[in-house]
């Protein structure tokens, strides 16, 4: 199943649009980034169970919504143009959820070793989603879970429109769906540009 945010999100498409400008900055970019996981963390908290909680009031004690104490959130976050859309993300989550990083396939058993993954909501956060290739290598790996979701604020028509997304049990949700399959290189290549790795700016001297 896939939910595309620009679809109904009238906030999703005006950061979108601002995430894709390229005079940004690399700070600036970050920010657009944290944004969008923030978007999108807000779509995946409506899947979970919520809890009535106290808090500190200005008026004294008071009741309040948090998410359940039993539901716990593993981010894995494929590195290294994920990682700033995962922060954004787990926010709202914050000690209901662990954040953890993954460049490859082989790093997914390591990681989900530690956890007891029955009881646990796995969500793969990306930044762009082209082949999917990547993804569903990650996905090949995963043992059993309670929940398995792919986060990302990009995806390639093509993509969304495979058997792995439409016909899985794997919840899909995007901040926007994109016909232009365009994969950066140098300086157009996002995890560059987040970072301010950009050939033509480093200087020998």
């Amino acid at each position: 199943m896939i939910t595309n945010l620009e679809s109904s999100s009238a906030a999703v498409k005006i950061i979108s649009t601002q995430s894709r400008r390229a005079d940004l900055t690399p700070v600036l970019l970050e920010g657009m980034h944290r944004k969008l996981g923030q978007l999108l963390s807000y779509e995946f908290v409506n899947t979970l169970d919520l809890e009535q909680v106290e808090i500190n009031h200005v008026q004294g004690r008071k009741r309040g919504i948090s998410v359940s104490s039993k539901e716990f959130t593993l981010i894995l976050v494929m590195m290294r143009s994920g990682l700033y859309v995962a922060e954004g993300f787990r926010e709202i989550l914050d000690s209901h959820s662990r954040l953890e990083f993954i460049s490859n396939k082989d790093d997914v058993l390591k990681i989900c070793s530690k956890y007891n993954l029955s009881m646990t909501n796995i969500v793969i956060v990306d930044s762009v989603i082209n082949t999917g290739k990547s993804i569903s290598n990650v996905l090949e790996e995963l043992p059993s879970y309670k929940s398995l979701t792919v986060v990302c604020q990009v995806m390639y028509s093509g993509f969304a429109e495979s058997d792995l997304v439409q016909n899985s049990n794997v919840n899909f949700i995007t901040c926007r769906i994109s016909d232009n399959f365009y994969v950066g290189h140098g300086k157009t290549d996002t995890g560059n540009r987040l970072f301010g790795h950009i050939p033509d700016q480093v200087s020998n001297s």
